[in-house]
């Protein structure tokens, strides 16, 4: 077969499954237009459907990155998208009879949730590495032999199939389509998506043009603009990966031509762009997740978190002065007159940034729901990118960036499914009350030590993780 029809029709697939994602996804959460509502959808056929489409979406873009890997490598891929469209099809029936009928789950409930479980996990390993699916298998291992297990990590025997199958794909509540799954489609959902448009309409292009230049006569003018672009455009991004990717391209060569090493420059852009998911007023969405999950009101996060953000930036900009004095780095004139000048229309594009910014802090205060903000604020985003005349030539630019952020968004809950898994593991065993006992018992005396304690503990179940995921697996 004619490899560049095949290429040719997993592009458009992925477009065209992309596209599907993002305005299935958005419909879901559209706010009501007077008497006119779209969603939301019944719970019992929407999370099954909206997986099922995003695994689909997962395969085809797999089956486009894995051109060069051995053929079985996609086959294990057709047999992960087989399992979970297997799971979300009886997922459908437990979830649309579950208010009326009691469900006794056996040994078949048990293999479809398992393989269900085993399929997520190899979907995560391929898009995210292996850490987060190491913790999915131990989470099922544990479930599965909690049992056998000596003193205080013993769990009780309680029917392996039924734990199993509730836990992993049955229950509304943990599992892989339970609540983190519903929080994440209904909250964080529209911020990806807008995330992405803001990333393809050239917003973060002209960010990084200013930043440049209002930088440029610094000794540490190109790791300063970085650390400045880095936050901004992180805030919105929902991946500190995401962040390197849009900006590092740019900003990691001109801070190694002012004369800083390459170790350092790389440095300089992880870590920045990791910040951005601290960084107010979205934090990579994690920000409405944590106001969920605390029950406190999303201005009080904001304004928990802003100091340790400020904190955060200041320490890059200290770090950079004290090695651009220890490596006698000067500004270099040539550089200076060769930074491109921001035009009018640079500017003009920041206002593709900070007016949905502006609007969903503004609407969030005033006690809209995350969803209904964020698609405020994506349907401000349309008319305003059309200040930048490329969108103006090409505003098909939208309609990709629509299916960039569907496939984003389809890669992340893949995470999001090996993190429930973990979720259901210590719902099940009951591991977070044993270790809250007994952390409150040998650290009852310092506060601080058990603050600490619990911050290594994030460190630890964080790595490897993009933001959101990781601040669900720990809270």
């Amino acid at each position: 077969m004619n490899t560049s029809f095949v290429a040719n029709l997993q592009k458009w697939l992925a477009f065209a499954l992309g596209i599907s994602v993002a305005l299935y996804g958005l419909s879901n959460v559209l706010p009501a237009i007077g008497d006119f509502r779209l969603g939301p959808f019944p719970m019992h056929w929407f999370r099954p459907t909206f997986f099922a489409l995003c695994v689909a979406l997962v395969l085809v873009n797999m089956a486009g990155a894995d051109e060069q890997n051995p053929w079985w490598i996609l086959l294990l891929g057709v047999l992960a998208t087989a399992g979970l469209f297997w799971g979300s099809y009886e997922f459908y029936f437990v979830a649309r009879d579950i208010d009326d009928a009691m469900f006794l789950f056996g040994t078949y409930d048990m293999w479809v949730a398992v393989i269900a479980a085993a399929s997520a996990l190899y979907f995560c390993w391929r898009i995210w590495g292996l850490p987060v699916a190491i913790l999915g298998i131990i989470g099922v291992a544990y479930m599965w032999t909690g049992h056998l297990w000596p003193g205080p990590l013993r769990t009780v025997n309680s029917g392996v199939e039924e734990m199993l199958a509730q836990n992993l794909l049955f229950s509304l509540d943990t599992g892989i389509m339970g609540s983190t799954f519903s929080i994440v489609i209904t909250t964080v959902f529209p911020f990806i998506i807008l995330g992405a448009v803001l990333e393809g309409v050239g917003a973060g292009e002209s960010m990084i043009r200013i930043a440049f230049y209002w930088m440029r006569r610094t000794a540490g003018g190109p790791a300063y603009a970085a650390v400045i672009s880095s936050s901004l455009f992180g805030t919105v991004s929902g991946s500190a990966v995401a962040n390197v990717v849009g900006t590092g391209v740019v900003t990691i060569p001109m801070i190694k031509r002012r004369g800083f090493t390459k170790s350092f420059a790389g440095a300089v852009e992880a870590s920045a762009s990791s910040g951005g998911q601290i960084m107010p007023p979205i934090m990579g969405a994690a920000a409405l997740v944590m106001a969920d999950f605390a029950g406190v009101g999303y201005l009080t996060i904001i304004i928990a978190v802003l100091v340790p953000a400020i904190a955060y930036y200041v320490s890059l900009f200290t770090m950079i002065y004290f090695e651009t004095k220890r490596l006698g780095i000067q500004p270099n004139e040539e550089d200076i007159a060769n930074t491109p000048v921001p035009d009018k229309q640079d500017y003009l594009n920041l206002l593709m940034i900070f007016g949905p910014l502006a609007i969903i802090v503004a609407l969030l205060i005033k006690g809209m729901s995350p969803s209904g903000a964020s698609i405020t604020a994506l349907a401000l985003l349309f008319p305003l990118s059309l200040v930048n005349p490329d969108v103006r030539k090409q505003p098909l630019r939208l309609v990709k960036c629509l299916a960039d952020g569907g496939s984003t968004f389809a890669g992340l809950l893949m995470a999001i499914a090996a993190v429930s898994i973990v979720i259901s593991a210590l719902s099940a065993t009951g591991v977070p009350v044993k270790f809250g006992v007994l952390l409150n018992s040998v650290l009852t005396d310092s506060l601080m030590i058990s603050l600490l304690v619990a911050a290594v503990g994030c460190v630890i179940l964080g790595m490897g993780m993009p933001t959101l995921p990781a601040y669900v697996t720990v809270a």
